[in-house]
């Protein structure tokens, strides 16, 4: 298994650096189940917000790169079952995957609430509350 950062795995979806790119493709071509990607959270996280805030690509676009990548026997997800449910999330009720893994996460860790100064986050994400 082979960890993966950021930075590589917006390569392998954009095309801004061709060099890059083709690295990338060639990695993970080159990937299996026996040989396979691991991606964090972390870097879950930082791909959804790139691809969203530099690359302009629509969350469900977003979220149907992540579906895809957490289908295939070739890559190894942190947290599997959560990001699956955050994703599902996601699509329902238009909350940022951030905002929602950040809730998911301090509920995992039996915290009765996540504070946050983002309202939309505070309106969408369960388990997340305004600071007043």
């Amino acid at each position: 298994m082979i960890g993966v950062d950021t930075n590589v795995l917006v390569r392998l979806f954009v095309d801004d650096d061709h060099r890059q790119h083709k690295l990338a493709v060639r990695f993970f071509d080159e990937r299996s189940a026996d040989d396979a990607v691991f991606i964090s959270v972390v870097t879950v996280v930082e791909f959804f917000w790139v691809m969203k805030r530099t690359y302009k690509r629509k969350p469900a676009a977003i979220l149907d790169l992540l579906t895809g990548m957490l289908e295939s026997e070739d890559a190894i997800f942190e947290k599997a079952d959560e990001i699956r449910q955050v994703i599902a999330l996601a699509r329902q009720t238009g909350a940022d995957l951030a905002d929602l893994l950040i809730a998911r996460s301090g509920q995992m860790a039996g915290c009765r609430t996540s504070v946050t100064f983002d309202q939309p986050a505070a309106k969408l994400a369960s388990g997340m509350e305004l600071l007043k």
